[in-house]
């Protein structure tokens, strides 16, 4: 097992720039693990666990979530865009990019298995209050 050290920069011109890297990264690994921990720096700090290639008994990296939510169920994909509407609310509060707190075939995986679209839209209009 092997691990890489990223750097996610909360600064609005880096931060997508660090979440694609990190994506792409990702993408290309067996992952085993992830952890993360925010800096005072205004940096998030993440370690991947991870083996080379890409090894697909360990669907924990797929990339899915734009192909998959296609396969959705239409009661599913309102769920899954509600989801989506959380994410980028949390992300907002906690100032790093949306897609690292949850990715979107985790999200995916939830709205199909997991959450209906009621709950998805309380945790959506929860966020709207927060904010």
């Amino acid at each position: 097992m092997r691990c890489r050290h990223f750097t996610l920069r909360r600064h609005p011109r880096y931060a997508q720039e660090d979440a694609d890297q990190l994506n792409e990264f990702l993408r290309q690994v067996s992952v085993y693990t992830v952890q993360s921990s925010n800096s005072e720096a205004g940096c998030w700090s993440v370690l991947v666990f991870y083996e080379e290639g890409n090894d697909p008994e360990r669907p924990v990296n797929m990339d899915a979530g734009q192909a998959d939510s296609e396969l959705l169920s239409s009661e599913e994909q309102q769920t899954y865009a509600q989801l989506q509407t959380w994410r980028k609310q949390r992300a907002q509060l906690k100032e790093c990019p949306a897609d690292f707190l949850v990715d979107d075939s985790t999200l995916n995986t939830i709205a199909r298995n997991y959450m209906s679209p009621a709950l998805a839209g309380k945790l959506a209009r929860e966020g709207d209050s927060e904010n």
